[in-house]
């Protein structure tokens, strides 16, 4: 009797995995957001260019999961706040230059720890780059200026 349940368990176990796969792989294969997408797409990004960071923040659509600063041409000094939803849709805002706040390295090991998201919010747009997954799909020709 054990034996044929051990058999049952075996043969539920098997089957399960085939028919769900790994709960990972579900997960990272879902289709994108395409309604945070299309909210995004569907603002005037250009009308943000030299406006405050925190202007085009407030027009986002919700749902944001995670801020982010670093850099681009060096990670010693910041200039992209990398404002992400799920799906791997993420919203790059960059700044050049500097008014609020010091976007120099300071020398710790964890330098975006030092770089302040609220006087980020402060400083002019330089423009923006927005991503699908790892497919840039808006400003995409500014993504290496």
């Amino acid at each position: 009797m054990k034996n044929l349940i051990v058999a049952c368990f075996v043969c539920i176990s098997i089957n399960a995995r085939t028919s769900f796969g790994n709960p990972v792989s579900i997960i990272r294969t879902l289709p994108p957001d395409t309604t945070v997408l299309s909210k995004i797409l569907s603002l005037p990004l250009n009308t943000y260019i030299g406006q405050p960071v925190d202007t085009l923040l407030a027009h986002l659509p919700s749902g944001i999961i995670n801020m982010k600063i670093t850099g681009w041409r060096s990670i010693r000094r910041a200039e992209i706040l990398h404002v992400v939803y799920p799906n791997k849709v993420v919203v790059e805002i960059h700044v050049k230059h500097f008014q609020h706040m010091n976007p120099n390295w300071v020398n710790t090991p964890a330098p975006d720890q030092h770089w302040s998201i609220t006087l980020f919010k402060k400083e002019t747009i330089a423009h923006t780059v927005i991503f699908n997954g790892s497919v840039c799909i808006n400003g995409c020709d500014k993504e290496y200026k």
